[in-house]
């Protein structure tokens, strides 16, 4: 009787995560546009990130010492990991049976389990910011991306740069019929070309613009996406994601078991601005 072994799923386990891995870059329209940060092993369990706050500096007058020190003062912001899975099964008659093109598709269905859940978790983030604009019903314009812009940079501390916006598909649909087509515009550095390709809009008032299908739509059509600067929101990688193979023998198959750990949170609330809007299917 032939008997399976782990090196006989090989094979088919490199071209499912292959596969996995791929789909889950290809996926992900929030992970590209936060600060992230990866912790090494044995760092804790836990992250705390510090922000300074702002000093104050005036007029000196010559020969005349400086009697007014400015307090450095910083707090922080406290980013705790959870663990998130997901687990494929290969029975052994799959695996005799396996083509490639099953494989592939095992890694697609793998790879948009962890993309979905990286990018819900980070697009919950967006209905965390203070400043919003819009409401229920309210259709957006390219007057309010200009608005969202202003407010980031006249915060009482302005935002830093890159900006971007993430909107719901029918809500970048409204409103890139405003906006130049996008091939009149350069690539954005530091954004990969994977997700520009696919998820990528327009760029205007110095903001690129990107679409999220993930992004909740309310049972009134309305979604909650933002216009927001990079350092606003941390995505903290306490573990990147990994496979573990194991053997189930009553079962008669192999497990295929995803696991990553990280943690996400709000650094700076001024430095984004919710984008409430209407979000209904389009018709034209």
């Amino acid at each position: 009787m032939a008997i399976t072994t782990s090196d006989s799923i090989g094979d088919v386990v490199d071209t499912v995560i292959a596969e996995a891995r791929r789909t889950q870059m290809h996926r992900t329209v929030m992970e590209p546009l936060v600060r992230t940060y990866r912790v090494p092993r044995g760092a804790g369990d836990k992250l705390e990130i510090p922000k300074f706050g702002t000093v104050s500096a005036a007029a000196l007058t010559e020969g005349v010492d400086m009697t007014n020190p400015q307090t450095l003062t910083t707090s922080n912001v406290t980013i705790t990991p959870a663990e998130v899975g997901a687990q494929i099964v290969l029975t052994d008659r799959a695996l005799r049976t396996a083509r490639e093109d099953m494989a592939r598709a095992a890694g697609r269905v793998l790879g948009d389990a962890i993309a979905r859940k990286l990018d819900d978790d980070l697009l919950g983030l967006l209905d965390s910011f203070s400043a919003s604009l819009g409401g229920a019903g309210k259709n957006i314009s390219v007057g309010h991306l200009r608005a969202a812009v202003s407010r980031l940079h006249g915060a009482a501390e302005p935002a830093p740069q890159p900006f971007h916006a993430v909107l719901h598909p029918y809500q970048a649909h409204d409103l890139a019929a405003d906006i130049s087509p996008t091939g009149t515009y350069p690539v954005p550095a530091g954004i990969s070309q994977t997700v520009l390709e696919n998820h990528w809009v327009a760029r205007a008032f110095g903001v690129d613009i990107f679409q999220a299908g993930n992004l909740d739509v309310d049972a009134s059509d309305d979604a909650k996406g933002a216009v927001f600067s990079k350092e606003a929101l941390v995505l903290v990688m306490f573990k990147d994601w990994a496979v573990e193979r194991q053997r189930d023998a009553s079962l008669r198959a192999w497990e295929l078991n995803v696991v990553a750990d990280y943690g996400l949170g709000e650094y700076a609330d001024a430095w984004g601005v919710e984008m409430y809007f209407d979000a209904s299917t389009p018709s034209s």
